[in-house]
């Protein structure tokens, strides 16, 4: 929620298109210092920070969250203000590919890293009493009900899909162009739609009926579908968003060539994030059936761990003697 009220905010959209790096010269100075941006960031870092700092103190060091999962979350910011702050944000106003990247790292970068490291951490950073009162809001039923629906597997994969295409129709990306309230609520649903799918995929198992072979099977059919769109990118021989005009001259490339290497962006880096998340959750799928299988006894093993009995009895058993004709 802060982060979409950072990317919403007035200020940052009159940020967003300030001095866009004309040239490879210009890209260190291509920075997007919104106040609020930069103020919110530094507030959910320092408010994560407190929350591990008194975590770790009531339950000991690395309890409660172990340090990778620390670093994954420092991780998960660091992609953000790459995507938000330096270089993506402004270089995104000159090149196609550019922007390809911001929406993936909002969609398939930020997401996976912000929920290994637990962000539910940064309640434990406001006083106790404000605690509660967040938890006693989260528990009410349309909210606990609407939040339960919107992160399941099949909803969070059909509406990250839907944002994934409709954004990247030539029109939509023309009208982010030109509109900067629709470019805000452009990041806003890539921000979203991957916050939601992404956590279907880092609680599978963990609820029923959701388990790792459904969300196995949607990240890879997540997969299938980034790689036509970017395929469809990267062999249209023409130039699709013409909204770019030849701004991607000044960095070497044609518009074709820029929209081409977009394609590959989206073909194979976001490809192979949702490839790998896929073999992950099939091998823990994979393990959770092992585990079953040593808890539960087979027939085979109860009939070894018998046979001693089954000796003895043999033992015991006296043949009937045979009886005498009448």
């Amino acid at each position: 929620m802060a982060l979409g009220a950072m990317v919403l905010s007035p200020r940052f959209a009159e940020a967003h298109a300030a001095n866009p790096p004309e040239g490879p010269a210009d890209l260190w100075a291509a920075w997007t210092l919104d106040p609020i941006v930069l103020v919110g960031f530094v507030a959910i870092v320092a408010g994560y920070a407190l929350g591990v700092g008194k975590l770790w103190r009531r339950a000991g060091a690395g309890r409660g969250i172990a340090p990778s999962g620390v670093a994954s979350f420092t991780a998960g910011m660091a992609a953000f203000s790459v995507a938000m702050v330096w270089p993506l944000d402004a270089l995104g106003e000159i090149l196609f590919s550019a922007h390809m990247a911001q929406h993936i790292v909002l969609t398939a970068v930020v997401p996976p890293l912000l929920w290994l490291g637990r962000p539910v951490i940064l309640l434990w950073s406001v006083p106790r009493q404000l605690r509660s009162h967040v938890g006693a809001w989260l528990r009410i039923r349309p909210v606990r009900t609407l939040w339960t629906w919107m992160t399941l597997p099949l909803p969070a994969f059909l509406l990250e899909g839907a944002i994934l295409w409709g954004w990247h129709a030539p029109g939509a990306i023309a009208a982010a162009l030109e509109n900067e309230a629709v470019h805000a609520a452009m990041h806003l649903s890539f921000l979203v739609g991957g916050l939601l799918f992404w956590h279907a995929l880092a609680h599978a198992g963990r609820r029923r009926g959701t388990g790792y072979a459904e969300t196995a099977a949607l990240s890879f059919l997540t997969m299938m579908h980034t790689g036509l769109l970017g395929a469809l990118l990267t062999f249209t021989p023409r130039p699709l968003y013409l909204a770019y005009g030849d701004s991607p001259l000044a960095w070497g490339l044609t518009p074709l060539e820029d929209q081409q290497i977009a394609g590959i962006i989206m073909w194979v880096i976001c490809g192979t994030i949702y490839i790998v998340a896929g073999v992950l959750l099939l091998a823990a799928w994979l393990g959770q059936i092992e585990r079953q299988n040593v808890s539960a006894p087979s027939f085979l093993s109860e009939y070894e761990s018998a046979r001693p009995a089954l000796r003895l009895a043999r033992s015991d058993v006296r043949p009937y003697p045979k009886s005498e004709p009448g």
